[in-house]
């Protein structure tokens, strides 16, 4: 019984220390970007096709650790899936990796 409850204690001290992304929606969105807070899905996706030319197959803003994030999935040319992550605020490219 200690030791069960030990493990629960140190499991929930653990869980707020996780970081976690909050989704955005499309109204808080478009609020952000009429206060200037982060740019608009077209410079991003502008931004986006400059490094990988393609089809754009999945975009989400989230916000994570204070920081706005937009996610961009694309299909290159060459039919490679790349996921890009930028800074919503200047595009600034966060990562980027392809996808096996």
């Amino acid at each position: 019984m200690k030791l069960s409850l030990i493990i629960l204690l140190c499991f929930s001290l653990a869980i707020p220390g996780v970081a976690t992304a909050k989704d955005i929606d499309q109204d808080d969105a478009q609020m952000l970007r009429q206060q200037g807070v982060i740019l608009s899905l077209e410079k991003i996706l502008q931004a986006a096709q400059n490094l990988h030319p393609g089809r754009v197959i999945e975009v989400e803003l989230e916000k994570k650790h204070n920081l706005y994030i937009y996610e961009v999935e694309i299909a290159d040319n060459n039919g490679q899936v790349w996921e890009i992550k930028f800074n919503a605020s200047d595009a600034t490219v966060l990562s980027q990796q392809r996808d096996d």
